[in-house]
């Protein structure tokens, strides 16, 4: 799961070098921490929130038996170091 989540949000982002994905795993979830550089949140998020939706919906199909979540982390730091 890592590796999708990372192919698809590299394949979209201006510093491809800084995205960051760990895993979290849980009884019935697997939570994924993505982390991208703050100039790229908006390409992943995408017009209208669409990028981000799509990427969920492509790892709620490839999941199997465990019900993957992305979440996109360390928005607020990076806001507040400017």
């Amino acid at each position: 799961m890592e590796e999708l989540v990372s192919y698809m949000v590299r394949s979209i982002v201006k510093h491809p070098d800084d995205v960051q994905v760990s895993t979290v795993e849980g009884a019935v979830s697997l939570l994924l921490e993505l982390r991208v550089h703050p100039d790229d949140v908006e390409q992943v998020y995408g017009p209208d929130n669409r990028h981000f939706a799509a990427m969920q919906m492509l790892l709620a199909v490839a999941g199997g038996d465990r019900k993957p979540v992305l979440d996109l982390v360390g928005i607020d730091d990076a806001d507040s170091e400017e």
